[in-house]
């Protein structure tokens, strides 16, 4: 490969690689405003449940995560339908996202009810480790059903939304990475 062709794919690699760090900054800080006002944290530090530094902390990781799972279904979906059109890669976006939060709630679930209080009485060992305590916070009692059925399909939404916002500004291509002012 040539040095000129090199500079190229490099110009290309930043180029995809801001646009989708910009996608994702924007998508977490919606996520958090959604999780946020659907688990009315404001609420809950009010009631004494949280003080602010933890509520904050606990939307923060929790918007991280979404965040961390909807990038995952995005480059997954970017394989899916490489010449799909500006709404069926919306879809796309949306759907996998959809997915891949649904199959995590069910499996924080399902790791739950195999939960017996001879594994530890910790929150880690209830609700996953290292994720454990923000899980509690989010899918005790039945706070996952919420979750699932309100938090999940709005970030859905939102990552279907954002996708057609960038391929809205510009020819996007992900598969060669090409960038087009219209």
């Amino acid at each position: 490969m040539t040095e000129t062709g090199q500079t190229s794919n490099l110009h290309r690699l930043v180029r995809v690689g801001v646009l989708f760090l910009a996608k994702s900054i924007l998508f977490a800080l919606c996520c958090s405003i959604l999780i946020w006002w659907f688990h009315s944290m404001g609420k809950q530090i009010k009631d004494g449940v949280y003080p602010v530094s933890e509520a904050i902390s606990l939307t923060i990781e929790m918007s991280a995560l979404i965040t961390a799972l909807t990038v995952i279904a995005w480059l997954l979906s970017g394989r899916i339908r490489r010449n799909a059109t500006r709404i069926g890669r919306s879809v796309i976006a949306a759907i996998g996202t959809l997915t891949i939060l649904s199959l995590y709630t069910y499996v924080v679930e399902t790791w739950r009810d195999h939960w017996t209080p001879e594994k530890g009485l910790t929150e880690s060992a209830a609700f996953m480790p290292v994720l454990g305590h923000m899980n509690a916070a989010f899918f005790a009692d039945f706070g996952w059903l919420g979750y699932l059925l309100v938090v999940v399909p709005l970030a859905a939404l939102l990552s279907g939304s954002i996708t057609w916002l960038l391929y809205a500004s510009k020819k996007y291509e992900p598969h060669t990475g090409q960038v087009r002012l219209r």
